[in-house]
Protein backbone atom coordinates (compact mmCIF):
# COMPACT_ATOMS: atom_id res chain seq x y z
CA UNK A 1 0.00 0.00 0.00
CA UNK A 2 2.63 2.30 0.64
CA UNK A 3 3.94 1.91 -2.64
CA UNK A 4 0.91 4.04 -3.68
CA UNK A 5 1.22 7.51 -4.08
CA UNK A 6 -2.44 8.35 -3.25
CA UNK A 7 -1.26 6.72 0.58
CA UNK A 8 0.11 8.89 3.39
CA UNK A 9 0.87 6.30 5.82
CA UNK A 10 0.19 3.11 6.83
CA UNK A 11 -0.55 1.74 10.59
CA UNK A 12 -0.40 -2.60 11.02
CA UNK A 13 -2.24 -4.08 14.35
CA UNK A 14 -1.96 -7.75 14.92
CA UNK A 15 -4.20 -10.10 17.08
CA UNK A 16 -6.79 -7.58 16.66
CA UNK A 17 -9.85 -7.05 13.68
CA UNK A 18 -12.11 -4.27 14.43
CA UNK A 19 -15.16 -5.27 12.10
CA UNK A 20 -17.06 -2.25 12.06
CA UNK A 21 -17.92 1.29 14.18
CA UNK A 22 -20.83 -0.47 15.70
CA UNK A 23 -19.77 -3.71 16.47
CA UNK A 24 -17.07 -5.44 19.04
CA UNK A 25 -13.36 -6.65 17.87
CA UNK A 26 -12.63 -10.26 16.88
CA UNK A 27 -8.80 -10.94 18.79
CA UNK A 28 -6.75 -13.92 18.28
CA UNK A 29 -3.51 -14.06 17.05
CA UNK A 30 -4.84 -14.91 13.48
CA UNK A 31 -6.04 -12.07 12.98
CA UNK A 32 -4.64 -8.86 11.64
CA UNK A 33 -5.69 -5.35 10.12
CA UNK A 34 -3.98 -2.52 8.05
CA UNK A 35 -5.10 0.73 7.74
CA UNK A 36 -4.09 3.09 5.21
CA UNK A 37 -4.55 7.12 5.55
CA UNK A 38 -4.92 8.29 2.33
CA UNK A 39 -3.96 12.57 1.07
CA UNK A 40 -6.60 14.78 1.25
CA UNK A 41 -8.61 14.95 -1.95
CA UNK A 42 -8.40 17.58 -3.92
CA UNK A 43 -10.90 19.91 -4.10
CA UNK A 44 -11.85 22.72 -6.55
CA UNK A 45 -10.64 25.58 -4.66
CA UNK A 46 -7.00 23.88 -4.24
CA UNK A 47 -6.55 24.62 -8.12
CA UNK A 48 -6.98 28.26 -7.44
CA UNK A 49 -3.54 30.44 -7.60
CA UNK A 50 -3.47 31.41 -4.55
CA UNK A 51 -5.16 28.34 -2.47
CA UNK A 52 -3.13 26.58 0.55
CA UNK A 53 -0.34 24.91 -1.40
CA UNK A 54 0.23 20.81 0.49
CA UNK A 55 3.07 18.62 -0.61
CA UNK A 56 0.24 16.52 -2.18
CA UNK A 57 -3.59 15.56 -3.01
CA UNK A 58 -5.50 13.03 -4.03
CA UNK A 59 -7.80 12.55 -7.28
CA UNK A 60 -9.26 9.38 -6.78
CA UNK A 61 -12.13 8.59 -4.52
CA UNK A 62 -11.61 6.29 -1.24
CA UNK A 63 -14.07 4.12 -2.86
CA UNK A 64 -11.98 3.24 -6.11
CA UNK A 65 -9.09 3.20 -4.32
CA UNK A 66 -10.61 0.20 -2.11
CA UNK A 67 -11.34 -1.83 -5.23
CA UNK A 68 -8.27 -1.75 -6.86
CA UNK A 69 -6.44 -2.67 -3.65
CA UNK A 70 -8.84 -5.56 -3.83
CA UNK A 71 -7.70 -7.10 -7.17
CA UNK A 72 -3.91 -6.28 -5.82
CA UNK A 73 -4.14 -8.13 -2.45
CA UNK A 74 -7.69 -10.53 -3.12
CA UNK A 75 -5.71 -14.05 -4.45
CA UNK A 76 -3.46 -14.80 -1.49
CA UNK A 77 -3.28 -18.08 -0.45
CA UNK A 78 -4.54 -19.84 2.94
CA UNK A 79 -5.97 -15.97 3.85
CA UNK A 80 -8.90 -14.24 3.89
CA UNK A 81 -8.75 -10.31 3.13
CA UNK A 82 -11.53 -7.77 3.28
CA UNK A 83 -10.76 -4.54 1.47
CA UNK A 84 -13.02 -1.58 2.42
CA UNK A 85 -13.51 2.10 2.52
CA UNK A 86 -14.26 3.98 5.97
CA UNK A 87 -18.00 5.16 5.88
CA UNK A 88 -18.83 8.76 5.96
CA UNK A 89 -21.45 8.54 8.16
CA UNK A 90 -19.75 6.51 10.67
CA UNK A 91 -21.99 3.11 10.30
CA UNK A 92 -19.42 0.51 9.62
CA UNK A 93 -19.72 -1.90 6.75
CA UNK A 94 -22.56 -0.55 3.97
CA UNK A 95 -24.24 -3.85 4.87
CA UNK A 96 -25.32 -4.91 8.53
CA UNK A 97 -27.46 -7.96 9.16
CA UNK A 98 -27.75 -9.16 12.65
CA UNK A 99 -29.20 -12.60 13.22
CA UNK A 100 -29.85 -13.51 17.07
CA UNK A 101 -31.05 -17.01 18.40
CA UNK A 102 -30.86 -18.95 21.79
CA UNK A 103 -29.14 -21.98 19.71
CA UNK A 104 -25.49 -21.23 18.96
CA UNK A 105 -25.14 -24.06 16.69
CA UNK A 106 -28.11 -23.02 14.28
CA UNK A 107 -27.12 -19.02 14.69
CA UNK A 108 -23.83 -19.98 13.59
CA UNK A 109 -24.89 -22.18 10.71
CA UNK A 110 -27.05 -19.96 9.23
CA UNK A 111 -24.75 -17.49 9.53
CA UNK A 112 -22.28 -18.60 7.43
CA UNK A 113 -24.97 -20.05 4.87
CA UNK A 114 -25.51 -16.65 4.15
CA UNK A 115 -22.33 -15.80 3.79
CA UNK A 116 -21.60 -17.71 1.40
CA UNK A 117 -24.33 -17.40 -0.47
CA UNK A 118 -23.54 -13.47 -0.49
CA UNK A 119 -19.77 -14.24 -1.65
CA UNK A 120 -21.57 -16.63 -4.50
CA UNK A 121 -23.07 -12.96 -6.24
CA UNK A 122 -26.18 -14.07 -5.87
CA UNK A 123 -27.11 -10.34 -4.88
CA UNK A 124 -25.54 -7.52 -7.24
CA UNK A 125 -23.03 -5.50 -6.23
CA UNK A 126 -22.07 -6.98 -2.70
CA UNK A 127 -18.86 -7.78 -1.99
CA UNK A 128 -16.43 -8.79 1.10
CA UNK A 129 -19.08 -10.64 2.82
CA UNK A 130 -18.33 -11.89 6.43
CA UNK A 131 -19.69 -12.84 9.66
CA UNK A 132 -18.87 -11.35 13.14
CA UNK A 133 -18.07 -14.28 14.63
CA UNK A 134 -16.05 -17.10 13.43
CA UNK A 135 -15.01 -20.59 14.86
CA UNK A 136 -11.50 -19.82 16.58
CA UNK A 137 -8.79 -22.45 17.80
CA UNK A 138 -9.35 -26.04 17.84
CA UNK A 139 -10.80 -26.87 21.64
CA UNK A 140 -12.18 -29.59 23.89
CA UNK A 141 -15.33 -28.97 25.56
CA UNK A 142 -16.61 -30.51 28.37
CA UNK A 143 -20.84 -31.24 27.81
CA UNK A 144 -21.55 -32.26 31.60
CA UNK A 145 -24.35 -35.21 32.89
CA UNK A 146 -26.50 -33.55 35.19
CA UNK A 147 -28.17 -36.69 36.25
CA UNK A 148 -24.90 -38.55 36.62
CA UNK A 149 -23.41 -35.36 38.99
CA UNK A 150 -26.68 -35.55 41.04
CA UNK A 151 -26.03 -39.22 41.82
CA UNK A 152 -22.47 -38.81 42.95
CA UNK A 153 -23.47 -35.71 44.75
CA UNK A 154 -21.92 -33.15 42.41
CA UNK A 155 -23.08 -29.75 40.78
CA UNK A 156 -22.57 -28.71 37.20
CA UNK A 157 -20.38 -25.57 39.15
CA UNK A 158 -18.08 -27.95 41.09
CA UNK A 159 -17.09 -30.19 37.45
CA UNK A 160 -16.17 -26.38 35.96
CA UNK A 161 -14.79 -25.34 39.08
CA UNK A 162 -12.16 -28.31 39.12
CA UNK A 163 -11.58 -28.11 35.43
CA UNK A 164 -10.40 -24.47 36.07
CA UNK A 165 -8.57 -25.75 38.57
CA UNK A 166 -6.47 -28.05 36.26
CA UNK A 167 -5.61 -25.75 33.29
CA UNK A 168 -6.02 -22.11 34.79
CA UNK A 169 -4.80 -23.10 38.42
CA UNK A 170 -6.20 -22.45 41.59
CA UNK A 171 -4.12 -19.43 44.12
CA UNK A 172 -6.28 -20.17 47.44
CA UNK A 173 -3.20 -20.98 49.08
CA UNK A 174 -1.03 -18.43 50.61
CA UNK A 175 2.58 -19.08 51.97
CA UNK A 176 3.97 -16.61 54.51
CA UNK A 177 7.37 -15.51 54.65
CA UNK A 178 8.66 -12.68 57.06
CA UNK A 179 5.33 -11.02 57.24
CA UNK A 180 4.65 -11.35 53.55
CA UNK A 181 2.59 -12.96 52.00
CA UNK A 182 2.95 -14.95 48.40
CA UNK A 183 -0.08 -16.63 46.28
CA UNK A 184 0.51 -20.21 45.28
CA UNK A 185 -1.30 -21.04 42.51
CA UNK A 186 -1.84 -25.13 42.00
CA UNK A 187 -2.15 -26.09 38.62
CA UNK A 188 -1.43 -28.78 36.06
CA UNK A 189 2.15 -29.00 34.71
CA UNK A 190 2.38 -27.49 31.01
CA UNK A 191 3.33 -30.51 29.65
CA UNK A 192 -0.35 -32.24 31.13
CA UNK A 193 -1.86 -29.22 29.71
CA UNK A 194 -0.83 -29.90 26.13
CA UNK A 195 -1.66 -33.47 26.57
CA UNK A 196 -5.45 -34.08 25.06
CA UNK A 197 -5.88 -37.14 26.73
CA UNK A 198 -4.75 -36.54 30.26
CA UNK A 199 -8.38 -34.68 30.73
CA UNK A 200 -10.05 -38.10 30.88
CA UNK A 201 -7.39 -39.70 33.50
CA UNK A 202 -6.85 -37.18 35.80
CA UNK A 203 -9.61 -37.44 39.06
CA UNK A 204 -11.50 -34.31 39.62
CA UNK A 205 -12.99 -35.50 43.02
CA UNK A 206 -12.98 -38.39 46.02
CA UNK A 207 -16.34 -39.70 46.58
CA UNK A 208 -16.12 -42.34 49.60
CA UNK A 209 -12.45 -42.83 48.75
CA UNK A 210 -13.19 -43.54 45.10
CA UNK A 211 -11.79 -41.37 41.96
CA UNK A 212 -14.31 -39.55 40.34
CA UNK A 213 -13.48 -39.24 36.49
CA UNK A 214 -14.93 -36.72 34.06
CA UNK A 215 -15.83 -39.23 30.92
CA UNK A 216 -17.91 -40.94 34.22
CA UNK A 217 -20.03 -37.74 34.55
CA UNK A 218 -19.77 -35.70 31.24
CA UNK A 219 -18.68 -36.35 27.63
CA UNK A 220 -15.42 -34.86 26.21
CA UNK A 221 -15.69 -33.69 22.79
CA UNK A 222 -13.10 -31.84 20.59
CA UNK A 223 -14.26 -29.02 18.56
CA UNK A 224 -13.73 -25.61 17.50
CA UNK A 225 -15.20 -23.17 19.64
CA UNK A 226 -15.82 -19.40 18.64
CA UNK A 227 -13.76 -16.27 18.81
CA UNK A 228 -16.32 -14.55 20.70
CA UNK A 229 -19.69 -14.12 21.72
CA UNK A 230 -22.09 -10.89 21.35
CA UNK A 231 -25.39 -10.32 22.59
CA UNK A 232 -28.45 -8.18 22.20
CA UNK A 233 -31.57 -8.56 23.95
CA UNK A 234 -29.97 -11.72 26.15
CA UNK A 235 -29.95 -13.30 23.26
CA UNK A 236 -26.68 -14.49 20.93
CA UNK A 237 -26.19 -12.34 18.00
CA UNK A 238 -23.80 -12.94 15.29
CA UNK A 239 -23.65 -9.91 12.10
CA UNK A 240 -23.39 -10.93 8.36
CA UNK A 241 -21.24 -7.77 7.20
CA UNK A 242 -20.66 -6.58 3.43
CA UNK A 243 -20.01 -3.54 1.12
CA UNK A 244 -21.29 -2.40 -1.87
CA UNK A 245 -19.86 -1.69 -5.41
CA UNK A 246 -19.28 1.94 -6.39
CA UNK A 247 -23.16 2.38 -7.89
CA UNK A 248 -24.95 0.55 -5.51
CA UNK A 249 -27.57 2.55 -2.97
CA UNK A 250 -28.03 1.03 0.25
CA UNK A 251 -31.33 1.36 0.26
CA UNK A 252 -32.14 -0.52 -3.14
CA UNK A 253 -29.75 -3.50 -1.99
CA UNK A 254 -31.40 -3.88 1.51
CA UNK A 255 -34.72 -4.30 0.12
CA UNK A 256 -33.12 -6.80 -2.49
CA UNK A 257 -31.44 -8.81 0.32
CA UNK A 258 -34.75 -8.66 2.59
CA UNK A 259 -37.10 -9.79 -0.24
CA UNK A 260 -34.17 -13.19 -0.83
CA UNK A 261 -34.17 -13.80 2.78
CA UNK A 262 -38.01 -14.06 2.90
CA UNK A 263 -38.34 -16.14 -0.44
CA UNK A 264 -35.43 -18.51 -0.17
CA UNK A 265 -36.73 -19.49 3.41
CA UNK A 266 -32.72 -19.12 4.35
CA UNK A 267 -33.12 -18.12 8.26
CA UNK A 268 -34.95 -20.82 9.97
CA UNK A 269 -37.41 -21.01 12.74
CA UNK A 270 -35.99 -20.11 15.81
CA UNK A 271 -33.49 -17.37 14.14
CA UNK A 272 -34.24 -13.52 14.33
CA UNK A 273 -33.47 -10.87 11.40
CA UNK A 274 -32.75 -7.36 11.77
CA UNK A 275 -31.11 -4.91 9.54
CA UNK A 276 -28.87 -2.90 11.25
CA UNK A 277 -26.44 0.06 10.15
CA UNK A 278 -27.55 2.79 7.61
CA UNK A 279 -30.33 0.44 6.54
CA UNK A 280 -31.81 0.45 10.35
CA UNK A 281 -31.27 4.41 10.52
CA UNK A 282 -32.99 4.85 7.28
CA UNK A 283 -35.61 2.70 8.58
CA UNK A 284 -35.83 4.51 11.85
CA UNK A 285 -35.48 8.22 10.64
CA UNK A 286 -37.71 7.67 7.53
CA UNK A 287 -41.09 8.04 9.67
CA UNK A 288 -39.92 11.28 11.11
CA UNK A 289 -38.99 12.96 7.87
CA UNK A 290 -42.21 12.09 6.16
CA UNK A 291 -43.78 13.50 9.10
CA UNK A 292 -41.71 16.54 8.86
CA UNK A 293 -42.55 16.45 4.83
CA UNK A 294 -46.45 16.26 4.92
CA UNK A 295 -46.28 19.10 8.17
CA UNK A 296 -44.58 21.57 5.82
CA UNK A 297 -47.50 20.91 3.17
CA UNK A 298 -49.91 21.66 6.02
CA UNK A 299 -48.06 24.35 7.52
CA UNK A 300 -47.33 26.52 4.09
CA UNK A 301 -50.69 25.75 2.83
CA UNK A 302 -52.03 27.38 6.74
CA UNK A 303 -50.10 30.27 5.77
CA UNK A 304 -51.12 30.80 2.37
CA UNK A 305 -54.81 30.50 2.83
CA UNK A 306 -54.64 33.21 5.90
CA UNK A 307 -52.73 35.64 4.08
CA UNK A 308 -54.94 34.90 0.66
CA UNK A 309 -58.16 34.57 2.52
CA UNK A 310 -58.86 31.46 0.06
CA UNK A 311 -58.93 27.64 0.22
CA UNK A 312 -58.08 27.11 -3.07
CA UNK A 313 -55.75 29.66 -4.07
CA UNK A 314 -52.95 27.75 -2.19
CA UNK A 315 -53.24 24.76 -4.18
CA UNK A 316 -52.17 26.59 -7.03
CA UNK A 317 -48.75 27.84 -5.16
CA UNK A 318 -48.44 24.38 -3.74
CA UNK A 319 -48.52 22.50 -7.47
CA UNK A 320 -44.89 23.65 -7.69
CA UNK A 321 -43.44 21.78 -4.93
CA UNK A 322 -44.50 18.16 -6.63
CA UNK A 323 -42.99 19.58 -9.55
CA UNK A 324 -39.71 20.31 -7.56
CA UNK A 325 -39.40 16.86 -5.94
CA UNK A 326 -39.30 15.19 -9.35
CA UNK A 327 -36.54 17.98 -10.12
CA UNK A 328 -34.75 16.79 -7.16
CA UNK A 329 -34.99 12.98 -7.88
CA UNK A 330 -33.81 13.60 -11.68
CA UNK A 331 -30.76 15.79 -10.57
CA UNK A 332 -29.88 12.94 -8.17
CA UNK A 333 -30.15 10.44 -11.32
CA UNK A 334 -27.98 12.47 -13.85
CA UNK A 335 -25.18 13.18 -11.48
CA UNK A 336 -25.82 9.40 -10.17
CA UNK A 337 -26.02 9.56 -6.66
CA UNK A 338 -28.21 8.20 -4.11
CA UNK A 339 -30.90 9.77 -2.10
CA UNK A 340 -29.91 9.82 1.72
CA UNK A 341 -30.68 11.24 4.76
CA UNK A 342 -29.13 14.67 3.99
CA UNK A 343 -31.04 14.70 0.62
CA UNK A 344 -33.83 14.14 1.44
CA UNK A 345 -33.51 16.78 4.01
CA UNK A 346 -32.92 18.99 1.06
CA UNK A 347 -36.34 17.90 -0.59
CA UNK A 348 -37.56 19.35 2.60
CA UNK A 349 -36.32 22.54 2.57
CA UNK A 350 -37.88 22.75 -1.19
CA UNK A 351 -41.33 22.94 0.24
CA UNK A 352 -40.68 25.92 1.52
CA UNK A 353 -38.62 27.41 -1.20
CA UNK A 354 -40.29 26.56 -4.43
CA UNK A 355 -43.16 28.51 -3.77
CA UNK A 356 -42.01 32.30 -3.94
CA UNK A 357 -42.16 32.31 -8.11
CA UNK A 358 -45.79 30.79 -7.90
CA UNK A 359 -46.43 33.50 -5.07
CA UNK A 360 -45.19 36.37 -7.22
CA UNK A 361 -46.90 35.00 -10.00
CA UNK A 362 -50.45 34.56 -8.15
CA UNK A 363 -49.85 37.59 -6.46
CA UNK A 364 -49.37 40.08 -9.29
CA UNK A 365 -52.07 38.67 -11.49
CA UNK A 366 -54.91 39.23 -8.68
CA UNK A 367 -53.28 42.63 -8.35
CA UNK A 368 -54.16 43.07 -12.12
CA UNK A 369 -57.34 42.01 -11.94
CA UNK A 370 -58.28 44.05 -9.02
CA UNK A 371 -57.07 46.82 -11.30
CA UNK A 372 -59.94 46.18 -14.32
CA UNK A 373 -57.90 43.17 -16.76
CA UNK A 374 -59.85 39.96 -17.17
CA UNK A 375 -58.46 36.97 -16.19
CA UNK A 376 -56.95 35.87 -18.87
CA UNK A 377 -55.02 39.66 -19.81
CA UNK A 378 -54.06 39.41 -16.24
CA UNK A 379 -52.13 35.91 -16.47
CA UNK A 380 -50.98 36.85 -20.01
CA UNK A 381 -49.13 40.46 -18.06
CA UNK A 382 -48.01 38.99 -15.44
CA UNK A 383 -45.64 36.34 -16.31
CA UNK A 384 -43.25 38.48 -18.38
CA UNK A 385 -43.47 41.25 -15.46
CA UNK A 386 -42.30 38.88 -13.00
CA UNK A 387 -40.00 36.93 -15.05
CA UNK A 388 -37.38 38.94 -13.84
CA UNK A 389 -37.78 39.06 -10.12
CA UNK A 390 -38.45 35.41 -10.37
CA UNK A 391 -35.16 34.51 -12.23
CA UNK A 392 -33.00 37.08 -9.76
CA UNK A 393 -34.00 34.68 -6.95
CA UNK A 394 -33.69 31.49 -8.62
CA UNK A 395 -30.44 32.20 -9.59
CA UNK A 396 -29.09 33.77 -6.37
CA UNK A 397 -30.54 30.56 -4.49
CA UNK A 398 -28.48 28.04 -7.72
CA UNK A 399 -25.06 29.98 -7.10
CA UNK A 400 -25.69 29.95 -3.30
CA UNK A 401 -25.70 26.02 -3.20
CA UNK A 402 -23.26 25.31 -6.08
CA UNK A 403 -20.39 24.94 -4.04
CA UNK A 404 -22.27 22.44 -1.67
CA UNK A 405 -23.34 20.40 -4.60
CA UNK A 406 -20.00 20.28 -6.30
CA UNK A 407 -18.77 19.21 -2.63
CA UNK A 408 -15.73 21.89 -2.92
CA UNK A 409 -15.05 22.06 0.20
CA UNK A 410 -12.49 18.60 2.01
CA UNK A 411 -15.13 16.14 3.28
CA UNK A 412 -18.50 17.53 1.93
CA UNK A 413 -19.12 14.47 -0.40
CA UNK A 414 -21.89 13.46 2.63
CA UNK A 415 -23.72 16.20 1.98
CA UNK A 416 -23.01 17.57 -1.58
CA UNK A 417 -26.69 16.09 -2.00
CA UNK A 418 -28.52 18.29 -0.21
CA UNK A 419 -27.10 20.84 -2.75
CA UNK A 420 -28.02 18.96 -5.80
CA UNK A 421 -31.78 17.99 -4.88
CA UNK A 422 -32.29 21.89 -3.90
CA UNK A 423 -30.46 23.12 -7.19
CA UNK A 424 -32.37 20.57 -9.39
CA UNK A 425 -35.77 21.05 -7.64
CA UNK A 426 -35.72 24.32 -7.38
CA UNK A 427 -34.64 24.75 -11.49
CA UNK A 428 -37.56 22.26 -12.62
CA UNK A 429 -40.29 24.33 -10.84
CA UNK A 430 -38.79 28.03 -11.93
CA UNK A 431 -38.92 26.56 -15.86
CA UNK A 432 -42.25 24.78 -15.26
CA UNK A 433 -43.83 27.70 -13.05
CA UNK A 434 -44.33 29.76 -16.24
CA UNK A 435 -46.66 27.06 -18.08
CA UNK A 436 -48.27 25.17 -15.46
CA UNK A 437 -49.20 28.07 -12.56
CA UNK A 438 -51.49 30.34 -15.17
CA UNK A 439 -53.40 26.91 -16.37
CA UNK A 440 -53.79 25.81 -12.90
CA UNK A 441 -54.85 29.35 -11.98
CA UNK A 442 -57.73 29.44 -14.51
CA UNK A 443 -58.45 26.08 -13.39
CA UNK A 444 -59.23 26.58 -9.78
CA UNK A 445 -60.85 29.96 -10.41
CA UNK A 446 -63.25 28.43 -12.44
CA UNK A 447 -63.72 26.01 -9.77
CA UNK A 448 -64.33 28.75 -6.93
CA UNK A 449 -66.77 30.40 -9.28
CA UNK A 450 -68.70 27.45 -9.75
CA UNK A 451 -68.91 26.69 -6.03
CA UNK A 452 -69.66 29.89 -5.31
CA UNK A 453 -72.88 29.76 -7.60
CA UNK A 454 -73.77 26.30 -6.27
CA UNK A 455 -73.22 28.27 -2.79
CA UNK A 456 -75.36 31.01 -3.73
CA UNK A 457 -78.17 28.47 -4.87
CA UNK A 458 -78.26 26.59 -1.81
CA UNK A 459 -78.38 29.48 -0.08
CA UNK A 460 -81.60 30.76 -1.94
CA UNK A 461 -82.98 27.69 -1.70
CA UNK A 462 -82.73 27.96 2.38
CA UNK A 463 -83.83 31.47 2.78
CA UNK A 464 -86.36 30.94 0.71
CA UNK A 465 -85.24 33.96 -1.69
CA UNK A 466 -86.17 33.90 -5.76
CA UNK A 467 -83.78 31.99 -7.74
CA UNK A 468 -81.20 35.26 -9.22
CA UNK A 469 -82.70 33.95 -12.68
CA UNK A 470 -86.40 33.30 -11.92
CA UNK A 471 -87.13 37.15 -12.72
CA UNK A 472 -89.30 37.47 -15.68
CA UNK A 473 -86.98 38.76 -18.72
CA UNK A 474 -87.12 42.00 -20.25
CA UNK A 475 -89.13 42.80 -23.42
CA UNK A 476 -88.04 45.97 -25.99
CA UNK A 477 -90.51 47.69 -28.17
CA UNK A 478 -89.89 50.68 -30.88
CA UNK A 479 -92.64 53.33 -30.48
CA UNK A 480 -94.53 53.37 -34.02
CA UNK A 481 -92.84 55.75 -36.51
CA UNK A 482 -90.37 57.05 -34.66
CA UNK A 483 -86.13 56.37 -34.45
CA UNK A 484 -85.87 56.53 -30.63
CA UNK A 485 -84.27 54.23 -28.39
CA UNK A 486 -86.06 50.98 -26.98
CA UNK A 487 -88.32 51.20 -24.40
CA UNK A 488 -88.36 48.32 -21.74
CA UNK A 489 -91.42 46.70 -20.91
CA UNK A 490 -91.85 44.08 -17.42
Amino acid sequence: MLADKDVEYVQSFVGTLGVGALTAASAGSNYAQVQATLYDKRAFTDRLPWARKASRFRDRSSTSMAAQFTKQIDHIPGASIKVSAASSFGFGSDIQLSFTSDNRALLLSTAEVIRDRLAKGEIKGVINPDISSKEGKPELQVQPNRQALADQGKTVADLGKAVQTLYQGNNDTKMRVNGREYPIRVMMDLTDRNDPNILSEVPIAFVRGTPLFIPSVATILPAPGIDKITRRQRSEEIQVTADLLPGYANGSVMAQINSWLAQSKIVPAGVTYKPLGQADAQARESGYLFAALGLGFLLVYMLLASLYDNLLYPFIIQIAQPQAMVGALLALVIMDKSLNLVGFIGIISLIGLVGKNAILLVDYTNTLRDRGRSRHDALVEAGPIRLRPIMMTTLALILGMLPVALALGRGSEFRETIGITIIGGISLSTILTLVVIPCSYTIFDDFSNNLNKIKTKVMDVLMGRPPADSHPAEVFTYPAGADEPPVAKT
